[in-house]
């Protein structure tokens, strides 16, 4: 089962980018959840918020591709809380599920 630790661990393996995948590792990263679509795809997936010691905020979309399934990551500009769908476990649900069910029903 794919989890919190297994997105994050991820993005610590996968991010090329020095300055963010120092970031991810030394920051705050926190899971918004379960997209539906994400933005620039049409395809679901999950947003994290990377948050670095100098507090640069970065958020970063994890999808999966849709014949291999394997992940693929990229930035996103605005966090689409109108997209949010949550769901039953941590993973989808994210850390902080009734804010995010708030910021859902705010826009």
């Amino acid at each position: 089962m794919f989890t919190r630790e297994h997105l994050i661990q991820y993005l610590v393996d996968n991010i090329a980018d020095r300055i963010l995948q120092n970031a991810v590792c030394r920051g705050k990263v926190e899971s918004y959840g379960w997209f539906d679509p994400l933005p620039y795809a049409d395809s679901p997936g999950f947003i994290v918020s990377v948050t670095s010691c100098w507090k640069k905020t970065y958020i970063i979309g994890v999808g999966f591709k849709e014949v291999t399934g394997d992940p693929y990551w990229f930035r996103i500009k605005d966090v689409p809380w109108s997209n949010w769908k949550g769901g039953g476990d941590r993973l989808h649900r994210g850390d902080n599920p009734e804010t995010y069910r708030r910021m859902k029903n705010d826009t």
